[in-house]
């Protein structure tokens, strides 16, 4: 399994702050980020001022700086190929299934069950 790395995980929250503002266990749960790595994220695109904290939800939420920035990591992803593929595949576990954004799983990402891929040849011997 690929680790995803710091520009990734960035991106990842900033997706998810994106939809809607989100709560730490949210985000870790979405994501699948311990507590420690979650703050840690937290607070670096907090100081920031990518994404701001509401103590009173005790919620994080993005920021028009934010959305900019995030703008530009989806555009960057696309001329890394692994980075962009990793992206896609975790968005999908955060996305809100009525959005529709560049991030959105196609149909051919996953074979369909009864696709068979390869093709069957009688033998006639």
């Amino acid at each position: 399994m690929q680790q995803r790395g710091t520009f990734s995980i960035s991106t990842l929250i900033l997706i998810a702050l994106d939809q809607k503002p989100q709560t730490r266990t949210s985000l870790m749960q979405k994501l699948t980020l311990s507590y420690s790595r979650t703050n840690r994220y937290l607070q670096t695109l907090a100081k920031q001022d990518v994404i701001s904290y509401d103590p009173i939800n005790h919620t994080f939420d993005i920021t028009p700086k934010g959305r900019r920035v995030l703008m530009l990591n989806q555009q960057l992803a696309t001329y890394i190929s692994p980075v962009d593929a990793m992206i896609r595949r975790y968005s999908r576990y955060i996305r809100d299934p009525n959005d529709n954004n560049d991030y959105d799983i196609d149909d051919n990402f996953f074979p369909k069950k009864d696709a068979i891929p390869f093709k069957i040849v009688a033998d006639n011997s």
